[in-house]
C-alpha cells in the first residue's frame, strides 16, 4: 500500500485515527473483530442446519413424505374381517416394508401397493427394518 501518508491523502483521513485505529483493532483479540464474528456466525448457522436436517432424515417421516422410502398406512378391512389392514407402497431408495416381523401376512398386490394383514394394530407405520 504505501506509507501512512499515501493512505491518509486517498482516504482523508488525519494519521492520528489511522494509529488509533490501527492500534485498536490490533489490541482486539481475534474472535471480537468484526470479520471474525460474521465468519463465526455463519459456521453457527450452518451447524444448526446441519443438524436440523440429520434430525429429520433420523425421524424418517420426511423421507416417507418425500417418497424416497418405502411406507405403510392403515387400510380399510374388507366387509367381514377382523384384523387391522395396511398398504404399503416402496419407495425410491428402497422398496415396500416387510411386516412379516410383526405376525402380518402378505395378501396381494395391487397397483404397485402390498396389502398386508395384521392380528392387532400396528403403531408407526413405517418400517421394514423393525
Amino acid at each position: 500500500m504505501g506509507s501512512t501518508g499515501q493512505l491518509r491523502r486517498r482516504r482523508g483521513l488525519s494519521p492520528r485515527l489511522l494509529t488509533v485505529g490501527i492500534a485498536s483493532d490490533a489490541l482486539r483479540p481475534a474472535w471480537r473483530k468484526p470479520i471474525h464474528a460474521v465468519r463465526m456466525l455463519r459456521i453457527l448457522l450452518i451447524t444448526i442446519a446441519i443438524a436440523g436436517v440429520m434430525l429429520a432424515v433420523k425421524d424418517g417421516r420426511l423421507l416417507a413424505r418425500a417418497g424416497l422410502v418405502g411406507s405403510c398406512s392403515a387400510a380399510a378391512a374388507p366387509a367381514g374381517d377382523l384384523g387391522s389392514w395396511q398398504a404399503c407402497r416402496s419407495g425410491r431408495l428402497e422398496g415396500r416394508p416387510d411386516l412379516s416381523r410383526k405376525q402380518c401376512t402378505a395378501q396381494g398386490v395391487v397397483r404397485a401397493v402390498e396389502y398386508w394383514r395384521c392380528p392387532t394394530q400396528i403403531v408407526g407405520g413405517r418400517s421394514s427394518a423393525d
